[in-house]
């Protein structure tokens, strides 16, 4: 699917036309800054996630994936949330 139209809104823009040597089909653009601190965004994901109930569990292999209807049941070395 591909946006069609004559006159292309402000907010869309192509890939090739930030960076010409980029391979991809979608990117998040910030008009404020380019450089995000990973370690920040996860850490206040965690945070967040973490008062809504979640348990975040780090140095662990993922054995299994399942998806459900209403929830996503993760599983780890026997352990499943």
């Amino acid at each position: 699917m591909r946006l069609m139209s004559k006159k292309r809104p402000p907010w869309v823009c192509f890939l090739s036309e930030l960076e010409p040597h980029i391979t991809g089909i979608m990117t998040l653009l910030s008009k404020k800054t380019g450089v995000v601190d990973y370690r920040h965004i996860v850490a206040k994901l965690a945070e967040i996630i973490i008062v809504k109930g979640a348990e975040v569990v780090l140095e662990s292999k993922v054995d299994r994936i399942g998806e459900k209807v209403n929830f996503v049941e993760i599983e780890v070395q026997g352990s499943a949330w």
